[in-house]
């Protein structure tokens, strides 16, 4: 009997110590895995994301000199076409232009003024970054003339368009008409 009550408390023990390391497996997995485990699959998506977000900042990043060219080439671009558009400081310099052009296509004007605008509201652009500036000219001329003046217009470095013309016969000169041309330009605003 003593040996089966040896043994009873053997077993006891043995019960017991599996009980406490039962207990204390149950307590580190529910203190230390769990949260682990739950952290690290919140963790594992946003680090996929982060990886392709790597791989796309990675090509940017070797486009670079692409994009160094192409910032450049579009400077370029901006430049030419600002050649396009005046400023307030150049209106002179742009209705000289006009008389030179007018000159060449022997085109006599007769008086060459800047237009007041029909409404505040046509004078200003959406963006604000250019202005239309409306330029009346009277002139006399003929026909082919008139086609090569307006012709000269439309290939000049200066963006212009012509919104109005009318054209009346000279009584005095069956070969000359009276030509009233309005011509549209943009000037670039102060800004």
């Amino acid at each position: 009997m003593k040996n089966f009550k040896t043994q009873l408390i053997k077993n006891q023990k043995l019960v017991i110590y599996g009980v406490i390391t039962a207990c204390l497996l149950f307590a580190n997995y529910s203190l230390f895995l769990r949260p682990t485990f739950i952290s690290l699959k919140e963790t594992i998506p946003r680090l996929a994301q982060m990886k392709k977000q790597l791989i796309s900042d990675k090509s940017l990043v070797a486009n670079i000199p692409r994009f160094k060219i192409q910032i450049e080439q579009m400077r370029e671009s901006i430049s030419s076409y600002r050649k396009k558009f005046s400023t307030r400081q150049e209106i002179a310099e742009l209705l000289k232009d006009l008389s030179e052009i007018a000159k060449d296509s022997n085109v006599k004007i007769i008086s060459i003024k800047p237009h007041q605008p029909v409404d505040a509201q046509s004078v200003s652009t959406a963006s604000g970054a250019y202005q239309k500036f409306p330029i009346s000219i009277r002139a006399v001329c003929g026909y082919h003339q008139l086609g090569a003046f307006l012709n000269s217009l439309e290939n000049d470095e200066t963006f212009m368009r012509v919104s109005d013309i009318n054209i009346a016969s000279d009584e005095k000169d069956p070969s000359q008409h009276l030509v009233y041309i309005l011509i549209n330009t943009y000037i670039l605003s102060e800004e």
